[in-house]
């Protein structure tokens, strides 16, 4: 399943909001939406989330009503068009546009609240698609442990909500894994997986293992050691033992949403094929919702993440937010898109143009000083005003105005920021 599209009408601040791609566009691979604080990068994919769940999980979700619709208006409207992938999924089964796509939704009532699935015809939206489809979503807080909520209890309820629960609120981690990762070793200490031998097949819990040790998944040469129903151990760049859980932020930020990929891909799709041949890729298509994809990493990751998601994930489409320029880099086998700027007349649109090439093709200069990223200025304030009083006393120094006391105040400004003049002088 890809999406097509995604059309909100008086979700908070956006009155009306359409993402939409072209035909040339390449759905999976990396979609990025850029935006300001406070421009509503989270909102838009909470709604594209609530789209997809439909009406009856909705309300599990923990969303105000009354503070996601627009404050001047009754209701909101959040609408998606989804394609089907006829090897894969159930969606395909479900399509009755012409073209082969399916359009469903979600209204948003804020008093009294409740909210209302939107049909695709014939009485028939998304929602009614119950399985054979694979659509997720996580939050800016990606993390094993720190759960304030029940998240089993939530789940057996709620079951459509399971793979987009983390996009709605800081405190739902992924505890899940780890306990999902020691039944899957139990089983073959049980002599479960008995069957799988027997043709040759390995156990889903080996071909984990083979996908994260493969070379270049984790940095430094960081690989999966063992794993066991108490702990789960890492060995480092150093080969040193490390548990999961003491794994810095940046490696337990990917690792947790990595697992949990692959944990919810496994339960949608069986692991049968769930694997290239290789075992260094996912081969399953689907619809997976990063919110601050750079949130925890370093610098060099956030330009990698892009290009690491697509190369494991091949068929997966992944809309994703984020402040960084270096997250845009991937966007080449996808799309980049700019919400508007809070307190201005923009609009959403596509960045194309100079402007892309700018973010996917230049460096991280090149990329700061486009408009789709909108930083003023590259230094502090106070370099700033340096760099404009020597600007100033270069212009005297040209008239032949300049005094002593200018002089030497001249010289001290070169000195401290003659490491960054780049061939001023």
């Amino acid at each position: 399943m890809y999406l097509e599209s995604v059309e909100l009408t008086d979700v908070r601040t956006f009155a009306h909001l359409k993402w939409t791609l072209e035909a040339d566009t390449p759905r999976a691979g990396w979609h990025v939406i850029l935006g300001d604080n406070g421009s509503g990068k989270t909102t838009f994919l909470r709604a594209i989330a609530l789209a997809i769940i439909g009406a009856y999980d909705a309300p599990a979700a923990r969303v105000n009503a009354r503070h996601f619709v627009a404050s001047d208006k009754d209701s909101a409207k959040m609408s998606i068009v989804v394609s089907g992938d006829s090897d894969w999924d159930e969606v395909a089964e479900a399509l009755i546009k012409p073209g082969g796509q399916v359009q469903s939704g979600l209204t948003m009532h804020a008093d009294p609240i409740r909210f209302m699935t939107s049909p695709a015809g014939r009485g028939q939206s998304l929602a009614d698609v119950k399985s054979g489809w694979f659509s997720a979503a996580f939050g800016a807080f990606r993390r094993f442990t720190g759960s304030s909520v029940n998240n089993k209890e939530v789940y057996s309820a709620f079951p459509r909500l399971e793979p987009f629960f983390s996009i709605f609120g800081e405190d739902v981690a992924l505890t899940d894994v780890a306990e999902w990762l020691g039944q899957l070793r139990f089983r073959e200490l049980e002599g479960l997986v008995e069957k799988n031998g027997k043709t040759g097949r390995q156990s889903l819990l080996a071909q984990i293992k083979v996908f994260v040790n493969q070379e270049g998944f984790l940095p430094f040469g960081a690989r999966l050691e063992s794993v066991s129903s108490e702990e789960i151990i890492f060995l480092d760049g150093n080969d040193a033992k490390v548990p999961l859980l003491e794994l810095s932020d940046g490696y337990r930020s990917i690792l947790s949403m990595t697992f949990e990929l692959v944990r919810l891909m496994a339960a949608r799709y069986g692991d049968e094929k769930l694997f290239s041949t290789d075992g260094t890729q996912i081969v399953a298509p689907g619809v997976v919702l990063i919110d601050e994809v750079d949130a925890h990493l370093h610098p060099n990751w956030q330009r990698d993440i892009g290009p690491w998601l697509c190369r494991l994930f091949p068929n997966v489409q992944f809309i994703v937010t984020t402040h960084s320029p270096f997250v845009c880099q991937q966007a080449i086998r996808g799309s980049i898109w700019k919400l508007p700027t809070p307190g201005t007349d923009e609009k959403f649109r596509r960045v194309e143009g100079e402007e892309l090439a700018r973010l996917i093709y230049g460096d991280a200069l090149d990329a700061l000083e486009s408009a789709a990223i909108g930083v003023a200025h590259n230094r502090s304030a106070v370099a700033q005003e340096m760099m404009e009083e020597l600007a100033a006393l270069d212009r005297r120094q040209t008239r032949g105005t300049l005094v002593e006391s200018d002089r030497r105040r001249r010289e001290k400004l070169i000195e401290k920021l003659q490491p960054v003049l780049r061939g001023r002088l």
